[in-house]
């Protein structure tokens, strides 16, 4: 085995004195190594920090490296890493059992408050967000209850502020993943206010450009999506972050899919699945989930069906169960369209039971209300009529956004099935007036009119 050598301190120092942000974004090593990237970002946020009168003296200096200066910063990197390092057992701790304890447990542990604490939480947010999609935003809420209350002068500056942008920010797409689109923008807010307070933000600020596109989109926002995600996708390519170019490029093509410009869309996708073929799972997953939606709108149902298999097959690789979830349930909707009713419901009805499982209320409900429209295909009352009456125990059992909204259109629903009036394009109106909800919990139903 090839030992793997790392970048000095001193090294990493020099590359941020030459202060060539380009060539650091193109060296390889950096790029694959975890460690010294690490290393190079925290001697980044110091040094920029490091200027003080004595900075501005137009004396001649020494071209050697201050040996106390090197010192002062290898104590904030060694402390650093033992924060990290101590993250991980407190982080195991914390969360054990289940969720509703995690809270008051850290409100015992005064110990775990800390920025490696926050990072570690962070860093693990997405991974759980895919499994168990509640957990992964009660550790965000965790990550920001720690983050808001660090010491600034605990810290070098820049440190304590930037480490709340990334808790926000994180929060800001655990929120956007759940549906809660309006306390995702609200925790942008804070994320973008915390992070304008470093000395460099812009790719920092970027990121949280992307959750903004995301959670603006179902607003019918399509300009300020669009503008978000280029810029996003500029800075970047800037930093030479190709993978995130890749997640802003996708918010754009969102928007050329509201605009029902497919073709384009299309050709996007094409371009970055080849582009990224070498990439990340979530990003190959995300592009392979797109196409799949893409060929289904331009009515190849079979390339759809391909493209999203290819995307659950790369969820399950990455052990990303919820992910593995949202590819099945797009192609029972595929199978529905394409007429294969039976093996739709088969399909459905299994997603339905692990949505129950995983406590994904808002989808559990809208993939019930998919299988009643197609029992109503079949003409099997008697089972949708059962099936309204689960739905409407699960809104008001768990108390969904708009949940006296929604209980009435559920009861008209049951009522027109109990007196065979119902047909499939009534139960589709009513799934789409419950998918609206989360965003304007307070909008009335109607009947439809045909």
């Amino acid at each position: 085995m090839i030992a793997v050598v790392h970048y000095t301190d001193e090294n990493l120092i020099a590359m941020l004195e030459a202060g060539d942000e380009a060539a650091i974004a193109r060296n390889q090593h950096l790029t694959s190594c975890e460690t010294c990237r690490k290393s190079l970002d925290e001697y980044r946020s110091i040094v920029k920090v490091m200027a003080d009168e004595a900075s501005w003296n137009t004396r001649d200096l020494r071209d050697d490296p201050n040996p106390q200066t090197v010192a002062t910063l290898r104590a904030f990197a060694t402390s650093m890493v033992r924060e990290d390092e101590e993250a991980e057992s407190y982080v195991a701790a914390l969360l054990e059992g289940p969720r509703e304890t995690w809270m008051p447990r850290l409100k015992a542990h005064p110990e775990w408050r800390t920025a490696g604490v926050v990072r570690k939480l962070v860093g693990d947010a997405y991974g759980a967000l895919t499994r168990m999609p509640l957990d992964g935003v009660e550790m965000t809420s965790l990550a920001i209850e720690i983050a808001d209350h660090l010491v600034d002068d605990r810290y070098p500056t820049d440190t304590v502020a930037r480490v709340r942008g990334h808790a926000w920010r994180e929060h800001a797409y655990g929120l956007f993943y759940v549906g809660d689109f309006k306390q995702s923008l609200a925790a942008c807010d804070r994320a973008d206010a915390e992070l304008s307070r470093c000395v460099v933000d812009e790719y920092d600020r970027a990121r949280v450009g992307v959750v903004r596109a995301l959670s603006l989109r179902p607003f019918d926002r399509l300009a300020d999506t669009l503008a978000l995600a280029l810029q996003s996708a500029k800075t970047f390519a800037a930093f030479g972050d190709y993978g995130r170019v890749a997640a802003a490029s996708i918010s754009a093509v969102h928007v050329q899919f509201e605009k029902r410009d497919f073709n384009a869309a299309l050709q996007t996708l094409l371009t970055l699945q080849h582009d990224l073929r070498n990439g990340d799972a979530a990003q190959r997953a995300l592009i392979a989930s797109n196409l799949g939606y893409c060929y289904g709108e331009l009515g190849d149902i079979t390339s759809a069906v391909a493209h999203f298999c290819a995307a659950a097959e790369i969820h399950e690789q990455a052990g990303s169960a919820t992910g593995v979830l949202r590819a099945r349930w797009n192609i029972a909707g595929h199978y529905a369209r394409g007429g294969r009713i039976a093996e739709a419901l088969a399909l459905l009805t299994a997603v339905r039971s692990e949505f129950h499982r995983f406590a994904m209320h808002d989808e559990y409900v809208v993939c019930g209300l998919e299988i009643a429209e197609l029992l109503l295909i079949q003409e099997r009352f008697d089972t949708a009529e059962f099936l309204c009456r689960e739905i409407a125990a699960e809104i008001d059992a768990v108390e969904m956004s708009g949940t006296k909204c929604a209980m009435t259109a559920i009861a008209y629903l049951q009522e027109a099935v109990r007196s065979r009036a119902a047909t499939p394009k009534v139960v589709r109106h009513v799934r789409n007036y419950i998918e609206r909800l989360p965003e304007d919990p307070n909008l009335p139903f109607a009947p439809p009119l045909f």
